[in-house]
C-alpha cells in the first residue's frame, strides 16, 4: 500500500495502522505526544514521521527542515523542542 504525502492531517482508521518496525519513539513531554520516525515496513524503509497525540489520534507531520532520509534501526531523543 503506497503511503499519503506528508499533509498534517489526522489519520484514523486502517490508515492509522501505520505497519513498521526498528523505529524509533518518543515521548515529548510538553507537548503531550509521542513522535514516531522512520522503521521498516513491508516497502522497506521509511522516513515518515507520525504523531500521537497523547489524548488520542494519529498525524502525519511535515519535518522542518532538512528531513532524514527513510532509515531503520535508528536512535532518537528530545532535546527541547525538538525530536
Amino acid at each position: 500500500q503506497q503511503q499519503q504525502p506528508d499533509d498534517g492531517r489526522v489519520l484514523d482508521g486502517p490508515q492509522a495502522q501505520l505497519e513498521r518496525y526498528h523505529h524509533t519513539a518518543v515521548v515529548h513531554p510538553a507537548g503531550r505526544r509521542m513522535l514516531v520516525f522512520g522503521g521498516r515496513g513491508p516497502a522497506g524503509a521509511r522516513g515518515d514521521l507520525l504523531e500521537w497525540a497523547l489524548d488520542g489520534g494519529w498525524t502525519r507531520l511535515a519535518a522542518a527542515g532538512h528531513a532524514p532520509s527513510a532509515r531503520y534501526g535508528h536512535a532518537a531523543c528530545v532535546a527541547g523542542p525538538h525530536m
